[in-house]
């Protein structure tokens, strides 16, 4: 019977580790609620969790638990709900409104089973073991960054961040507070060991999130640790100080670790992406949305309607599409206004409030001030003290450590926008249930679940045509496409974004009546991102509306003043001079001496240069590559080795010149197959449709590869591409591979 009951708890605590594995991983991750794939299999597991659910509650007799926070959920439902009536874009806002309502149901599910006995241990591993494996991703690629360096014998020479730098400091402000708790609870050495390995690991990552929002949300976690145990950990302060051994070892590791953190920390602080601080950092996010809120000062512009906000007030092309305002008040005030902030303050006042009341907890949080009888142990001192008031100890370790996750998570959200971080939205939810207390039980909640279940099924209905069309797209089976996302509206009418790709498949098929109709209609929901318009000027000069056509794309490019490609159109159809694109002069004589019409000492001054720059370490990534070929040319191939790979160790963001670079040290060193693999690559990066995220960050929905027409004029090839490609072609002819010469001696002409 004792093998049983142990085989059934450690049943249930797997169950709930592959439960909060599956939202904080696949599920419930910004890729999870865009593809169709898992969209279907997380409807699956929602319908049948919930059937399980409230059958079970049925049987026992017995409603689900209620709690404090439950009348500011649904007073926050309703206020995205009044956004959502009157936003720029009802569908897209109600989407969002769907979103709030799974994350209230998470809460929900937590509370109700942790007041049926689900322990907060058990839930609180499920959560750190989960965010260690996004934990672990990033300590790969620091480990990574530091190893390419290492081996040039060199410390880094530049900052770097891990890839999703501020969704992984936001993952990494729940997991060690978490961490720290299980470390106050271990009793075995080797399980210290390991979590103080652990803890090391999340700072060093946090480091190199070069996230100065998710350092402030750290610390401020940290301090709230620290308040609520401030007297035990005086106690741990004074036993170590009675060991003089203990305290050298101790005073010295922290000056060394200071030392570190501040080295790494200053140089992170000065990454290329960042201001000077966090506030000028935020200029060009902070004001559009402002601006937004005092348009629509009540109710806001709709939840998720902050992108199209960003995207009036600045040029995109080129610059990147944002879908948050990098500050969670900024975010409340434009999409929700002052009925979306009040709802929140409301909700962060009676969180206050009854905070206090979990397990008798003090509602002084500040009179905790005693751990459980084992945190002595970490340190294997003789430490003894009391348990937290009227608290198990196996439970007073995770509430705190929640609390100081959420504090730091608030924290952070000053200067991030947490409602936009699905898996975070998850972990508020579910860290917050560990902290309120169940105040009665009821039915409602079950409710609002089946409704959730409902819309979900009906959800998918809908996506599966728009799905199906935008994979037959892809494939060029436009009219095919055209068919099912026809079918796609039917089911959804509301929907812009597949009104968008409708059009943009009728565009492609020829019907560019209905294609300029469709996106005319969006257009009025979403009128602010300046490919749409372009696209429209295409559909309509293909359609013979020339002067429309004009008009049209002197929108699109008010929209984006900067963006190159629409001067170039302009000037096709208006037939004016084209814009001057000034090529780099470095780039153009290596280009020039690789096709062997220039001479290598033309060179020459270039290289004393750019040699010069890197002896002062003042010297970027695109120039190191340009030395590094210019000392391929001068047939010094150890040391161009060299500077290719200390290249690589910035981790630059252009891999074209980069594998231009290895092409040609391969040519040198005589393997032309090898350097004209190379080159195809360049090709292939270049040619590459610029995917902007747009519909996946704007309406998280999939949308075709593909995303200008083909009426739009292509950039032209810069000259020194051209020479490469003739370069690549000539190669392909030694090498005897006429057909792959031939087609790129078409694409150069």
């Amino acid at each position: 019977m004792i093998f049983l009951n142990r085989l059934a708890a450690a049943s249930r605590a797997v169950a709930v580790y592959l439960l909060v594995a599956y939202v904080l991983l696949l599920g419930g991750q910004y890729y999870g609620l865009v593809a169709f794939q898992i969209n279907v299999l997380s409807t699956i597991l929602m319908s049948i969790g919930a059937i399980i659910w409230i059958g079970w509650r049925i049987k026992r007799r017995s409603g689900f638990a209620q709690t404090p926070l439950d009348l500011p959920l649904f007073i926050g439902l309703g206020a995205a709900a009044v956004s959502a009536i009157f936003s720029l874009d009802p569908s897209r806002s109600a989407g969002a409104l769907f979103l709030g309502a799974v994350w209230a149901c998470v809460y929900w599910i937590t509370a109700d089973g942790l007041s049926e006995g689900l322990s907060r241990r058990t839930l609180a591993r499920a959560v750190y073991l989960s965010g260690a494996v996004i934990a672990a991703i990033a300590f790969i690629q620091v480990t990574f960054f530091w190893r390419d360096w290492l081996s040039l014998g060199l410390l880094p020479q530049v900052s770097f961040r891990v890839a999703a730098p501020n969704p992984t400091a936001a993952f990494l402000n729940f997991i060690w507070t978490l961490w720290l708790a299980e470390l106050i609870e271990s009793k075995r050495w080797w399980q210290r060991i390991v979590l103080i390995v652990l803890l090391i690991v999340s700072g060093i990552v946090m480091l190199y999130t070069s996230s100065r929002g998710g350092w402030l949300g750290m610390a401020s976690g940290a301090f709230v640790f620290a308040l609520l145990y401030r007297h035990s950990l005086f106690n741990v302060a004074r036993a170590i100080y009675s060991r003089p051994m203990l305290r050298i070892v101790i005073a010295l590791s922290a000056v060394a670790a200071v030392v570190a953190v501040s080295a790494i920390a200053i140089r992170q602080w000065s990454h290329a992406t960042h201001a000077p601080t966090i506030v000028s950092s935020r200029e060009e996010f902070w004001p559009p949305a402002w601006e937004a809120f005092l348009r629509s000062p009540l109710s806001g512009t709709g939840l998720f309607t902050y992108s199209s906000t960003y995207l009036a007030s600045l040029s995109v092309p080129p610059r990147g599409i944002f879908n948050q305002a990098h500050g969670l008040v900024f975010n409340l005030l434009s999409e929700t206004g002052l009925i979306g902030l009040g709802a929140a303050i409301f909700a962060l006042i009676v969180f206050v409030k009854n905070v206090g009341q979990v397990g008798n907890l003090p509602k002084n949080v500040g009179q905790v001030t005693n751990l459980p009888k084992n945190v002595g142990q970490v340190f294997n001192l003789p430490i003894h003290v009391g348990q937290v008031a009227n608290l198990s100890n196996t439970e007073a370790s995770w509430r705190v450590a929640a609390l100081a996750s959420l504090c730091g998570t608030f924290a952070h959200s000053f200067v991030e926008t947490t409602y936009v971080n699905p898996p975070v939205m998850a972990l508020i939810a579910i860290a917050c249930a560990m902290m309120m207390p169940t105040t009665s039980r009821g039915w409602r909640n079950g409710i609002v679940l089946v409704g959730i279940c409902a819309y979900t099924l009906w959800s998918v209905w809908a996506y599966q045509p728009l799905h199906e069309g935008v994979e037959l797209g892809d494939q060029g089976k436009w009219k095919e496409a055209a068919a099912l996302l026809d079918e796609a509206i039917r089911r959804d009418p509301f929907s812009t974004w597949t009104k968008l790709q409708l059009g943009y498949a009728l565009h492609r098929s020829g019907n560019y009546s209905r294609a300029i109709d469709l996106y005319r209609e969006a257009l009025k929901r979403e009128p602010s991102y300046s490919m749409n318009w372009a696209n429209l000027a295409a559909a309509q000069w293909a359609n013979g509306d020339r002067d429309e056509a004009k008009l049209t794309l002197a929108r699109a490019r008010t929209l984006a003043p900067d963006a190159t490609l629409f001067r170039v159109i302009e000037s096709k159809w208006t037939g004016t001079p084209p814009p001057l694109i000034k090529p780099d002069e470095v780039d153009e004589r290596l280009a020039l001496v690789v096709a062997g019409k220039l001479s290598p000492d033309e060179l020459t001054k270039d290289r004393e240069r750019l040699a010069a720059s890197l002896e002062l370490r003042e010297i970027g990534f695109s120039q190191v590559i340009q030395l590094a070929e210019i000392e391929i040319t001068q047939k010094n191939l150890p040391r161009a080795d060299y500077l290719l790979n200390y290249a690589t160790a910035m981790r630059g963001d252009s891999p074209i010149t980069l594998e231009f670079a290895y092409g040609d040290l391969d040519a040198a060193r005589g393997d032309l197959r090898s350097a004209a693999i190379h080159y195809s690559r360049v090709w292939e990066l270049y040619s590459l449709p610029d995917d902007t995220g747009y519909g996946w960050l704007i309406f998280v929905r999939e949308g075709f590869r593909e995303n200008i027409a083909p009426e739009l004029a292509a950039l032209p090839l810069p000259h020194h591409i051209i020479l490469r490609l003739q370069t690549l072609s000539a190669w392909y002819r030694v090498l005897g591979e006429d057909e792959l010469a031939n087609r790129f001696e078409r694409i150069t002409k």
